[in-house]
């Protein structure tokens, strides 16, 4: 069987192979500036490295035997880019002493039970990138509000996506409702050029591995003075970097997690009957003032379940063709106004934290066409005009004290 990766083995063979990745000698890293570099050598290492994960276990364990003598390594599973039946869905998970393991064994379970293969990547994949040592270095050094290994973790990751090849990368605190894997496993949205489809919050990504290699140099590349600037903040993040990559043309952005849970109509569907797809981001603040908690696992098991309950109400999504799975899932921006409508409401709902200059013109036209929800005989759904931020004690709190630190610090960091 094929995809992206190569040939596919049997699925006993993907469990039980390795292959030991060359990791350069930090001594070779001795003597570089600091100036932006470019290696030529990557995009064919990649290569080799997913061509020598093709080989059976018994060849890939001659090759690592082989490298073990001339340079320290990497052991990667082929469990980690191979599937005999799924389509893979990747996350990147560093233990930073946060007590989050429940919330990635929450999205382990959650997406295999919707069809995806979840894969957890680490900074052992990482390492495997030839530029590894330099990008980290250098990552080390950008300004942060935010536990410094908690933020390098957030750049690391595009790292270890581009050695597997690329794909579906999502945050462990993503909830999936409802959203399949695409028909074919070697298919991603745009063409598989870099996608944010939280808009700029990297909460679900997608892209070809070259695509996230891109990513990785233009964090390494680009003058953090310029994405400070262009945010009035005095830090950086992978997400405040989207925004400025964003604004510039270098990425592309969506709205496939258009919304939160305790938005949605009951049941979950559109004005024409038709189911939504749902992709909920457990966000800190998401579940802090939306849901007055921090249990993650919890929440996201919760609404799972909830949604799960009454959304057969709804007409199923097409998803047969590449086409339809794109409309029905990961709709470009402007092709469904339906969903552009509840992602402007409650954009403008949040306008007290993130100012949305339209909103006086736009929201009550939106929140007019989300109040049009229906079920599939045609039966009148119903619609919440709010989620909880505003009810919440701890958001005005929250807006108070980013009102007086943004000037200082920024407000933006890790995920929102």
């Amino acid at each position: 069987m094929g995809s992206r990766y190569g040939a596919i083995p049997r699925e006993d063979e993907a469990r039980s192979a390795s292959v030991a990745v060359p990791v350069s000698d930090p001594a070779e890293c001795e003597g570089k500036s600091a100036a932006p570099y470019r290696t030529a050598s990557f995009r064919p290492g990649v290569l080799v490295i997913l061509a020598t994960l093709a080989f059976s276990a018994v060849v890939a364990t001659a090759v690592s035997a082989a490298s073990s003598s001339r340079s320290p390594s990497v052991t990667l599973s082929q469990a980690d880019v191979f599937s005999n039946d799924r389509c893979i869905v990747y996350t990147y998970f560093e233990d930073q002493g946060m007590g989050h393991e429940a919330t990635v064994d929450t999205w382990q379970n959650i997406w295999r039970a919707n069809g995806w293969k979840p894969v957890v990547l680490s900074e052992d994949h990482a390492r495997a990138h030839p530029d590894y040592e330099e990008m980290k270095a250098r990552f080390s050094e950008f300004p942060t509000t935010n536990p410094e290994g908690y933020e390098v973790a957030c750049y690391l990751r595009y790292l270890a996506m581009a050695v597997v090849g690329g794909g579906f990368m999502s945050d462990y605190d993503v909830a999936n409702v409802n959203v399949p894997p695409p028909p074919r496993c070697d298919w991603l949205p745009n063409e598989g050029r870099m996608t944010s489809h939280e808009d700029y919050t990297p909460a679900v990504l997608s892209g070809s591995g070259e695509e996230y290699d891109r990513v990785a140099r233009l964090f390494y590349d680009t003058d953090i003075e310029l994405v400070m600037a262009s945010d009035d903040t005095k830090m950086v993040s992978d997400m405040l970097f989207l925004e400025y990559f964003r604004d510039t043309g270098a990425i592309w952005t969506t709205h496939a997690l258009f919304t939160f849970a305790n938005w949605v109509s009951d049941p979950p569907c559109d004005d024409a009957g038709v189911e939504l797809p749902m992709l909920f981001h457990f966000s800190y603040s998401n579940t802090l003032y939306e849901l007055g908690g921090d249990d993650k696992p919890s929440a996201m098991n919760a609404f799972v379940s909830a949604l799960n309950e009454t959304r057969h109400k709804c007409t199923p999504l097409p998803r047969e063709s590449d086409a339809e799975y794109e409309a029905s899932y990961f709709a470009p921006p402007g092709t469904n106004a339906f969903r552009e409508a509840a992602f402007k409401h409650r954009q403008c709902f949040l306008e007290t934290m993130y100012p949305q200059p339209d909103c006086a013109e736009t929201d009550a036209p939106a929140f007019e066409l989300l109040r049009n929800a229906r079920d599939a005989n045609g039966n009148p759904a119903t619609v919440r005009k709010r989620g909880g931020h505003k009810k919440s004690d701890t958001w005005a709190q929250h807006v108070n004290a980013s009102a007086s630190t943004c000037v200082n610090n920024g407000c933006k960091g890790g995920t929102v």
